[in-house]
């Protein structure tokens, strides 16, 4: 990504998409675009009233209601204090040097979460509060979101 001014993704010898790598990494038009760029969290749900809702989740999102899916990247998720919600418990933790990788099982599904490190690491079966950032209404089928 770093050496491009724009990028094609192809899927089956069909374009994806096509878009600068900041437009692919942050707004994938796809399933398979959010994927294929890096690690993306894809969480299934409803709109309703421009609000996604999975579990315990609710986010603003654009779009027409319905049935549908986010992406949101692993650095885009917050980790707060278990008052916050949604809640998710630590699966597994990761130390990575620069970072902390986490797996946080939530009611929509397991997170993977890119964390900066603090004093104190989190340990499997720490409760955590969770924070969204960024997340993108993507095409559950891999065509174009409304």
């Amino acid at each position: 990504l770093a050496v491009s001014d724009r990028i094609v993704v192809m899927d089956h010898g069909r374009i994806a998409q096509i878009g600068t790598p900041h437009d692919l990494y942050d707004r994938p038009n796809s399933r398979f675009v959010a994927d294929f760029i890096g690690d993306a969290n894809l969480i299934e749900g409803e709109v309703a009233g421009g609000t996604f809702h999975a579990a315990d989740l609710a986010l603003p999102v654009s779009g027409p209601d319905g049935p549908a899916l986010v992406s949101v990247r692993p650095e885009r998720i917050a980790l707060e204090a278990p008052d916050a919600a949604p809640l998710g418990t630590v699966a597994s933790a990761s130390y990575l040097g620069s970072r902390m990788e986490y797996v946080v099982t939530t009611g929509f599904g397991d997170l993977l979460v890119s964390a900066p490190i603090t004093a104190q690491a989190l340990t499997p079966g720490a409760k955590v509060g969770l924070r969204l950032d960024g997340a993108v209404r993507t095409a559950r089928d891999g065509g174009m979101t409304a």
